[in-house]
């Protein structure tokens, strides 16, 4: 209870005060590394792990308070030798292998041994300790049993810690325990010193950063520095203490903990004391720079370290950085720089050993990860120093050691002389001696060294801003040399290259342009030469133009064949001719060059530069599918670059032009199969590629350069009649575009008129996005107006039929956003004729919808239309698309037609009879007299249509367009409609007969003209004589009888025939022409063919009726059985019974018929019988048939007839006598009665 009493709180209770279960204790007792019963501390919790405590008072993480059976007389039972080494073997953290063999080496094995021996002997890879040393921990723990035994004996004490130094193993806790001895003994200075080595050795042996986090929380790094600042005189315990320190800072996680313990402040006093004048100071001086790179190394850019796992989260590698940048502000605080500069300026002048070499090469590391950015950080008077050492390290006799201390110096010197080359202070310094050590170790090298070849030439060509005479000469010495003429071209192309305001003589681009040609045909087996030569020529190039170029290209492309593979050579190459390539001559060259070797033209972004130019200057894209899809495969592997792009949307569109600016002849050859077929391939692929440039580009400058091409591809795949290209998603990329600009909209359009199917969703969000666009710049920008209303157009046009796909709300927003542009264009900014004809194609497809007319109407669609009419007079198309609009809205509803008659409609119509009424352009005409058809509502219309010289119109635009059926068809409906009411004068005056005559005489065959027409005749039959003489006068009887003829069985022109010839008998030529033989046997057989039609048959026996006087009439049968047919047929006709009855008072017949005398009389008597039946109150008809009777008396077989039906006729005959008061019928009646009986 006691004990449970003394437990934390955390260990008790939770945050709301409840007492915490057995299951949650444990938990938070095991996150902590705690006991769960007492609260003491088991296990050391790291950033990477609970590492359980092994001591007195704790197994293996496990309290031996609380649990006293866990204690056993004897240390427990550890794996063996081979298997404790094998283990460590496979531990994290194998960074610091190097450091612990020198410690280990450098620590001598002999306890007694003094650490100046191992000065001279240091080597990078010692051998491991001899066997007789044992790792194993029984021995170790009989080690620490012994110093806990004698803690007083100071002699005792320190052998163990050097006998320690050899187990490097905390297994057994002995860290602990050697820093409770030091701190114990802080002046014994052998103690302290094997302490340290004991030390070294443990942190060194461990490896991974736990260790040495343990270390650190052990109070290690503060011992070690302790030891240091007490003993700073000591070579042994100095440089036995920095490489302890130098382990302790590799690694993540203990720089922090080290700079706390003020490390930095140790180090200054080391090399405050250590500058390198005594052969003691090197070993110490290597270890102190072996420590501060360690405390400026950025592991996360070691990918091995990495590889490794040794990251646990972002935050701890931010605070590691955080930890460099600490180090490096407190090194510059203090004069760390300057001592390690001076020491190391001691070393180089004294440098004959291994161990100098190895301790110059570590303090260059050091500086460099220092100033990592070309010293920029650097004083002046350091980075002078710096140079002095590094001119004498390169020129130190390493015998081929130490490779890398040659290289960093020689690297250092460059990257100086370039972080200074505007700094005026070194202009009186000793560049040219610097370079001249730099350039002796370039002569001794192997050409083939990738630290000479990759840094060393390319930095130095940097360099001559300072000696400018110097690399001249050099460069033309060593002409003979390749390793050296390699280094002088790169010397000479950094001139060339380099970002300076005073540019080379042109003595030096001559100069460099000869040496570049020679050593282009001399070492063409050296790519390294070819491409610095091929890089100097490219520069050149631009600052001078270079001659001789006919024979350079050839060469040029020679070595592009031979190094086909090489990709730099090639793009230096490309360059070069990029460069050169300012002519249309010199680029007709260069492609002739690729036409004769079989290379790919576009396999990089260089190639495609060059071919971009060569389009540009020759106007030809004769490449290849397979070339564009090198350059697309290109253009992904740059990750999209922008400007590679755009040059391939160039050449995709001037490829797609060559087709579409083509002739109709080579458009043909084109179209043939196979190459039709290829074409289809290059638009699909074309389409994809600007497509996927779109959907992964945020830079709406190539947006639009890719909506430029895309318009050009849809072009011609419009012209090829591709149905089957995916075109939704490429769609669907331009509404995703960041701006719906001009650009855009063209290409929306050119996609639009490819005949593929599209979602309707699609075409709604290309209608809102043009609306948008068309609101957002309506009366700035008229050319995003302009293709906007284009665009709105397609889409209705592909929603057709009904406009189905679009909503209504849509539609009607459609419909209001292009009458309020084109309001705007006629009212605000002007007439603009591309966006009224394009506003007027919409709405003609909206009006053939009756259920959107009244959409136009409200949004004021009618004054917009015939204003633009109006305004565009002389636009044919925008007459056309207005004509068809008025059409749609006059056919259906009055109200409208009003509306369009207020709207000065019929204005807009006459004008266009006025400018195109000479016959060019006869849809337009048609589609006028239309719409003056349907506007002749009233008679004040016609007046007014009439009074303007509507008809007058009319008629000349007929004459003009004789031939065109629909012409004539609408303009005699038109003429009909007009002439209903008007004045005979006005008719008279506009002569409109002749045009009648002509119309029906040159569509004889078309029956819709022919019924118009003569209805039109008829109507102006029934007018004046004035009228009927020029009816007649035209000619127009002979197309009457001609219509008659060939439509013998059409009823309605039969009809209008027989009333326009009734109506003009009073004429002599009607006359003349009734009374032709053949006009009356075709009336009579019209009269037989069409017995059906009453109109016909009354019509034809009014005109018999005129024509009985004839002999022809009075004795032919033929028209006798027309008569007799046509009463029984229609005998409910009284207009036909009275006219006949009339009319067989008159007539007789003495010729014989094709039906048998008896049954003709039979029919007669049949016939005036049933017409006195039927109508026996008329008196005309009762009469008419009395005289009929008596008339055909005389024939025996009438009477014969009428005796078979005598009661009926005698009964017929009492009811005429009594309703007629004529005497005469009555007297006749009863003659005929007589007879009968």
């Amino acid at each position: 209870m006691d004990q449970q009493n003394e437990l934390p709180e955390f260990l008790r209770f939770n945050k709301y005060g409840a007492i915490l279960t057995l299951e949650d204790r444990k938990r938070i007792a095991e996150s902590r590394g705690i006991c769960i019963h007492c609260g003491r501390t088991t296990h050391k919790v790291t950033a990477f792990r609970n590492k359980p405590l092994d001591n007195d008072n704790f197994r293996h993480g496990i309290c031996l308070v609380c649990h006293p059976e866990e204690r056993t007389a004897a240390p427990p039972t550890f794996s063996s030798h081979a298997e404790e080494k094998n283990r460590r073997s496979k531990a994290r953290g194998r960074r610091n292998v190097s450091s612990n063999n020198l410690a280990k080496s450098s620590l001598s094995s002999d306890e007694t041994s003094s650490p100046h021996a191992s000065i001279d002997t240091i080597d990078p890879h010692p051998s491991r300790q001899s066997s007789d040393l044992s790792t194993s921990t029984p021995d170790a723990w009989d080690i620490l049993r012994s110093m806990r035994t004698n803690p007083q004996n100071v002699s005792l004490l320190t052998r163990k810690c050097h006998k320690l130094r050899s187990f490097g193993s905390n297994l057994t806790g002995s860290m602990y325990e050697v820093v409770e001895v030091m701190k114990r003994f802080p002046d014994e200075r052998e103690l302290i010193r094997a302490g340290i080595g004991a030390l070294w050795a443990l942190v060194a042996e461990g490896g991974d950063d736990d260790v040495k986090m343990e270390a650190l929380e052990a109070e290690v790094g503060e011992v070690i520095l302790g030891a240091l600042r007490d003993g700073w005189d000591d070579v042994g315990l100095v440089s036995w203490g920095m490489g302890a320190l130098s382990c302790l800072a590799e690694g993540m996680g203990g720089r922090a903990r080290l700079l706390e313990e003020n490390v930095v402040d140790g180090i200054e006093c080391v090399l405050r004391n250590y500058q390198g004048g005594k052969e003691d100071d090197v070993l110490v001086l290597y270890w102190t720079f072996r420590c501060l790179a360690s405390l400026l190394a950025i592991y996360m850019e070691d990918e091995e370290y990495v590889s490794r796992g040794n990251f646990n989260d972002d935050n701890e590698i931010l605070e590691d950085l955080e930890a460099v940048d600490d180090y490096k502000e407190a090194i510059f605080e203090r004069e760390i720089v300057h001592y390690v500069l001076s020491a190391m300026k001691n070393v180089v002048m004294t440098s004959s050993s291994y161990t100098d070499f190895l301790t110059l090469q570590m303090g260059f590391v050091f500086i460099v990860r220092l100033f990592p950015k070309s010293f920029g950080g650097c004083q002046e008077d350091e980075l002078r120093i710096l140079l002095d050492i590094c001119e004498k390290a390169v020129a130190l006799e390493t015998h081929g050691l130490f490779p890398t201390l040659q290289n960093i110096s020689c690297a250092c010197i460059c990257f100086i002389l370039i972080a200074g080359s505007n700094e005026k202070a070194f202009t009186t310094g000793k560049p040219a001696g610097w370079l001249e050590a730099a350039v002796n170790v370039l002569r001794v090298k192997n050409c083939k060294d990738v630290v000479v070849r990759d840094v060393m030439m390319c930095t130095l060509s940097h360099t001559f801003c300072w000696e400018r005479a110097f690399c001249i000469a050099s460069m033309m010495v060593e002409q003979t040399n390749e390793f050296c003429l390699e280094t002088c071209l790169w010397i000479v192309w950094g001139i060339l290259s380099g970002e300076y305001t005073k540019k080379p003589r042109p003595s030096l681009l001559l100069q460099a342009t000869e040496i570049v040609k020679n050593a282009l045909s001399e070492y063409e087996d050296r790519p390294s030469i070819i491409i610095l030569g091929l890089a100097i020529l490219s520069d050149v190039a631009t600052l001078h133009v270079i001659t001789e170029v006919d024979s350079l290209i050839p060469a040029i492309f020679y070595l592009k064949s031979k190094y086909r593979e090489h990709e730099i050579l090639n793009a230096e190459a490309n360059k070069f001719l990029s460069n050169i390539c300012k002519t249309s001559d010199i680029a007709a060259l260069i492609e002739n060059a690729y036409a004769e070797i079989d290379i790919p033209i576009m396999a990089c972004s260089t190639s495609i530069h060059l071919i971009y130019k060569v389009s540009l200057l020759t106007g030809n894209s004769e490449f290849s599918l397979e070339d564009l899809k090198d350059a697309v495969k290109t253009w992904h592997q740059s990750r999209r670059d922008f400007n590679l792009a755009a040059k391939i949307l160039f050449l995709l569109s001037s490829k797609a032009k060559v087709y579409i600016k083509s002739s109709e002849k080579v458009r043909n050859i084109l179209l043939a199969k196979a190459q039709h077929c290829k074409w289809s391939t290059f638009c699909c692929f074309s389409i994809e590629y600007i497509k996927d440039v779109m959907e992964n580009t945020t830079s709406m400058e190539l947006q639009q350069y890719a909506c430029m091409s895309l318009s050009h591809v849809a072009v011609l795949a419009h012209n090829l009649n591709l149905a089957s290209l995916d075109i939704a998603t490429t769609l669907a990329a331009i509404v995703e575009a960041q701006d719906f600009g001009v650009k855009q909209l063209h290409a929306t359009w050119a996609l639009l008129t490819l005949d593929c199917q599209l979602p309707p969703s699609l075409l709604s969000d290309l209608a809102s996005c043009s609306i948008n666009a068309i609101l957002e710049h309506l009366g700035s920008r008229t050319d995003i107006v302009s293709a906007g209303v284009a665009v709105l157009s397609i889409i209705s046009l592909r929603s057709r039929p009904l406009l189905q796909g679009l909503d209504e709300k849509t539609i009607e927003n459609m419909i209001e956003v292009v009458i309020k542009v084109m309001y705007e264009c006629l009212d605000q900014t002007g007439n603009n004729p591309h966006i009224i004809l394009f506003g007027l194609h919409m709405l003609r497809i909206c009006s053939a919808v009756p259920s959107l007319h009244d959409a136009i109407v409200k949004h004021g669609g009618i004054v917009a239309v015939i204003d633009g009419m109006t305004v565009n007079h002389d636009d044919a198309a925008i007459q056309e698309d207005g004509c068809k609009i008025l059409r749609s809205l006059s056919s259906i509803k009055l109200e409208t037609k009003i509306g369009l008659i207020e709207g000065d409609a019929v204005d807009a119509i006459l004008n266009i009879l006025v400018t195109y009424g000479g016959g060019t352009n006869a849809r337009l005409l048609s589609d006028a007299f239309e719409i003056l058809s349907y506007l002749s509502i009233s008679k004040a219309t016609r007046s007014f249509i009439t009074s303007q010289g509507g008809l007058i119109l009319i008629t000349n635009s007929m004459r003009a367009l004789s031939e065109d059926a629909t012409i004539q068809e609408r303009g005699l409906r038109a003429l009909a409609n007009l002439a209903s009411d008007i004045d005979d004068s006005i008719i008279e005056m506009s002569d409109m007969s002749s045009t009648i005559t002509s119309s029906l005489g040159n569509h004889i065959a078309e029956i819709t003209i022919q019924q118009v027409g003569l209805s039109l005749v008829r109507n102006l039959s029934l007018r004046s004589n004035a009228v009927k003489d020029q009816v007649v006068a035209s000619g127009c009887l002979e197309s009457v009888i001609s219509a008659m003829t060939l439509h013998m069985t059409n009823t309605k022109i039969i009809s209008l025939s027989l009333s326009i010839l009734f109506n003009l008998s009073n004429k002599d030529q009607c006359m003349c022409i009734l009374c032709d033989t053949n006009t009356l046997q075709l009336i009579s057989h019209a009269l037989m063919i069409n017995l059906q039609c009453q109109k016909t048959q009354i019509v034809g026996i009014k005109v018999l009726c005129l024509l009985s006087s004839l002999d022809e009439i009075a004795n032919g049968s033929k028209f006798l059985e027309a008569v007799v047919f046509a009463m029984l047929f229609h005998f409910s006709s009284e207009a036909i019974q009275l006219s006949g009855c009339k009319l067989l008072t008159r007539c007789s017949f003495h010729q014989q018929s094709e039906t048998d005398p008896s049954d003709l009389d039979s029919m007669i008597a049949e016939a005036i019988i049933s017409a006195m039946d039927n109508f026996p109150l008329r008196v005309k008809i009762q009469e008419h048939a009395i005289d009929a009777m008596e008339n055909m008396s005389i024939h025996e077989n009438f009477m014969v007839a009428l005796q078979s039906n005598s009661s009926r006729a005698i009964h017929a005959i009492h009811n005429a006598m009594t309703v007629s008061s004529s005497m005469e019928t009555f007297e006749r009646g009863g003659d005929i009665i007589g007879k009968l009986q």
